[in-house]
C-alpha cells in the first residue's frame, strides 16, 4: 500500500529553516518579524511547534462594502472632475493586549513523498511502443488522474508531489440542464431549482459525512462540519421572480492542529470542503485534502502593540483596499472599527527558489 500521511505528524528543525519571511506580504515586513541568528537554539516543544501566531483583527461589518455602480462626480466652478479612488479607513478600537512571546514557530508542510519515485521506478520500466520511458532517467510521477466511467462518477487527482488529492464529478457521466435543455430557455425555467429543493444543513452534512464514510476519508484530523450558506445572503437582496438557487453547496471541516483551528489568510477556516450538488443531492466535488507532515522552525516574534496596531490600520497584509469616491457614502468608509485580535494558526504561501512553500 502506498499512503500519503493524512494524520498530522510534525517534526521540529534548526531556527530560520525556512529562510526569510519578509516577502510574504510583499511590502518589506511581516508578522511573524526577522529569522532568528542561526545559532540560536531551538529550546520550544512540541506542543509550541504547532502554534503559527498570527495577530488579526476582527473588522466590524459596514453595509454596502464591496459594492460597485457608478461614481457620483462633484462640481468645482464649472467643471465636472471625478475625486478617484480612495483607501478605506481604518481604526483600532479594541481592548489593550500584549504580545509576551518572543518568537514564534512556523511549520512548513512538507511535499514530495518516496512513493512518486517508487511509482515512477515501476512505469519507467515500461516500453509503450511509441516511447520508451527506460531512456529517462531520475523520473518521479508528480499526478495520477482516475476516471469513474459509470454514472454519476467522479474524476480523482492524485497530486504525489504536492500531496493532495481532489475529486470533481465526471460531467461526461452526470446529467445537467446544458445538456438536457440546450438553447430552449422554457426548458431551463421549468427545472429551475425552488427554495424548497434546497436540503437542510443536517442533510447536507449527513450526506457529506455518508460520502467520505464510504469512500475511506477520514475526518479525524478535522473539527465539526458546516454548511456555508454565503449564497443565502445574496439570495435575500433579489425578488423572488429573479432569486437564482445555487446548483451546489459546501459543506466544510475545518483543520484542526494540536486542537486549533487553522485559518486562511481571508479569516475563513481551512480544511476539507466538500460541495453537494442541490438537484441530486450527491457529493459532486471535494478540495483540501492533503497530507499533514510539518517541519517546525522557530523565528523571532513581534512584540511591539504599537507596530501591530499600525499596520492593521494600514491595510495589514493585503495593504490599502480603495473605494470608488461618492460623497454620499464616504462616511460608510471611514473609520471602519477593527476590533481586540486574537492568536490563530494561519496558512501562508512564501513563494523563493522556484518553489511554492505553504507555511
Amino acid at each position: 500500500n502506498i499512503k500519503l500521511a493524512f494524520a498530522p505528524e510534525i517534526t521540529g528543525v534548526g531556527a530560520s529553516a525556512f529562510g526569510s519571511l519578509v516577502s510574504q506580504d510583499g511590502k518589506g515586513s511581516v508578522l511573524q518579524g526577522a529569522p532568528v541568528a542561526e545559532d540560536s537554539s531551538n529550546s520550544a516543544d512540541q506542543s509550541s511547534a504547532m502554534e503559527l501566531s498570527r495577530v488579526t483583527s476582527s473588522i466590524a461589518p459596514v453595509a454596502g462594502y464591496g459594492g460597485g455602480g457608478g461614481v457620483s462626480t462633484g462640481m468645482v466652478g464649472e467643471k465636472m472632475i471625478w475625486p478617484g479612488p480612495a483607501p478605506i479607513a481604518y481604526k483600532y478600537t479594541g481592548d489593550e493586549f500584549t504580545l509576551e512571546n518572543s518568537t514564534v514557530n512556523v511549520m512548513r508542510r512538507v511535499k514530495g513523498y518516496q512513493a512518486s519515485q517508487n511509482l515512477a521506478n515501476m512505469i519507467g520500466s515500461m516500453n509503450l511502443g511509441i516511447i520508451n520511458l527506460k531512456a529517462f532517467s531520475q523520473t518521479q510521477v508528480q499526478n495520477i488522474n482516475l476516471v469513474e466511467d459509470k454514472d454519476f462518477g467522479y474524476y480523482i487527482n492524485i497530486n504525489l508531489y504536492d500531496g493532495t488529492i481532489s475529486l470533481n464529478e465526471n460531467w461526461e457521466r452526470w446529467d445537467n440542464l446544458n445538456t438536457k435543455c440546450g438553447s430552449d430557455q422554457r426548458c431551463y425555467d421549468d427545472n429551475r431549482l425552488k427554495l424548497s429543493d434546497v436540503p437542510s444543513d443536517d442533510e447536507l452534512i449527513r450526506i457529506s459525512n455518508d460520502f467520505l464514510q464510504e469512500r475511506g476519508i477520514g475526518t479525524d484530523t478535522y473539527g465539526t462540519a458546516e454548511v456555508i450558506n454565503d449564497w443565502r445572503m445574496w439570495l435575500d437582496q433579489q425578488p423572488a421572480e429573479y432569486q437564482y438557487i445555487t446548483e451546489t453547496i459546501t459543506v466544510r471541516y475545518p483543520l484542526i492542529i494540536n486542537n486549533e483551528v487553522v485559518y486562511d489568510q481571508s479569516g475563513t477556516p481551512y480544511g476539507l470542503s466538500v460541495s453537494v450538488n442541490v438537484r441530486y443531492k450527491r457529493v459532486s466535488s471535494i478540495w483540501g485534502l492533503s497530507s499533514q507532515q510539518y517541519e517546525a522552525s522557530e523565528y523571532e516574534a513581534i512584540t511591539d502593540v504599537d507596530k501591530i496596531i499600525a499596520y492593521a490600520e494600514a491595510g495589514g497584509m493585503t495593504g490599502p483596499v480603495y473605494y470608488e469616491v461618492d460623497g454620499a457614502t464616504n462616511a460608510a468608509y471611514e473609520n471602519i472599527e477593527l476590533g481586540t485580535p486574537e492568536y490563530v494558526l494561519i496558512q501562508l504561501y512564501n513563494y523563493q527558489d522556484n518553489k511554492s512553500n505553504e507555511l
